[in-house]
């Protein structure tokens, strides 16, 4: 069957099985996608929106010009809605928690310094996800699937452990930190001061 709703799930057409995970608030778009490796498995496609208000969806706000969107409103349809969802006010505990599929408190529960670090604690001294834990890429491929990510990371970048290159992603096309800006691939504020990398440039490409 088919499941879709705010921080919830669909599963979708032509054995293709598609996950939509809504966050509120956050900054841009991370589609992450988990392709087959063997022709008996389904499909898997993972997309974590940020900025998704509940009326941002038209099947929420029937008969409204200014909200279309009759793809999701069609996968809803077609399945589930599952509506009592809930997430952290911002990204970077739930992207942490869906990533290694433990309870953010756990994991990563502030809005941290993606080059935070703690030089007594190799494994949890970090901001993101530990090193010791596993991750959905990297069960994912002890399946038999190949693991792709396209989009904002943010769950971690303090080495290249910490990255989606060091979580069983084999190819990453985007950013890591909280947010950026589209046009220019900076930092978000970094039109205004100088950040920690020096007005970095936070695009990355590994395919």
């Amino acid at each position: 069957s088919s499941h879709f709703g705010p921080g919830g799930l669909q599963y979708g057409r032509a054995g293709v099985r598609v996950v939509i995970m809504r966050l509120q608030p956050g900054v841009g778009v991370l589609a992450a996608s988990l392709a087959v490796a063997a022709a008996s498995k389904p499909h898997i496609l993972l997309v974590l929106v940020d900025d998704w208000g509940w009326n941002n969806v038209g099947y929420h706000r029937p008969n409204d010009p200014e909200v279309a969107t009759p793809n999701v409103d069609a996968l809803v349809k077609e399945g589930i809605e599952l509506n009592r969802h809930y997430t952290y006010h911002y990204c970077s505990p739930s992207r942490s928690t869906l990533q290694s599929g433990r309870l953010s408190v756990h994991v990563a529960y502030g809005f941290d310094d993606p080059m935070l670090r703690s030089k007594t604690d190799p494994d949890g001294g970090f901001s993101g996800i530990p090193r010791n834990m596993t991750g959905i890429a990297e069960k994912m491929r002890s399946a038999g699937y190949r693991t792709h990510m396209t989009g904002k990371w943010d769950a971690g970048m303090a080495s290249w452990e910490h990255t989606p290159m060091g979580r069983g992603y084999e190819t990453f096309f985007g950013y890591y930190h909280h947010a950026e800006d589209y046009w220019t691939q900076r930092l978000s504020d970094s039109d205004f001061k100088p950040d920690v990398c020096g007005n970095l440039v936070d695009l990355w490409n590994t395919t």
